[in-house]
């Protein structure tokens, strides 16, 4: 299977250009953690849109790019959140990384 990546696009409250971010494992694992503290599933076909609003509040907390609370993110200060679709916009022939190369001798 190939590898995706969760890249995000933010725009937030008084911060005059969106930043784009990208989600890794300790920030899904924030969610996991924090989400259901606040009623959010960790499930994300649950509430597809309140789930990627939690993953975009742990990795911004993790860069340092936001101090609020999780519940200030979601219900103030995240204006716009466009996250990119890798199935969307993977190619039809991508790569899986488990498996070698068609055609390439390994002798």
């Amino acid at each position: 299977m190939p590898l995706r990546r969760i890249v995000m696009h933010v725009e937030l409250e008084g911060v005059a250009d969106p930043v784009t971010i990208e989600a890794i494992n300790p920030d899904l694992l924030r969610v996991e953690s924090e989400g259901p503290k606040y009623g959010i599933p960790n499930d994300p076909k649950g509430a597809p849109q309140t789930y990627m609003t939690c993953v975009a509040w742990a990795a911004l907390k993790r860069l340092g790019m936001y101090t609020g609370t999780l519940m200030d993110f979601k219900n103030r200060d995240c204006l716009v959140l466009d996250v990119d679709n890798p199935a969307e916009d993977e190619p039809a022939d991508a790569v899986d990384p488990t498996q070698s190369e068609a055609g390439t001798d390994s002798r």
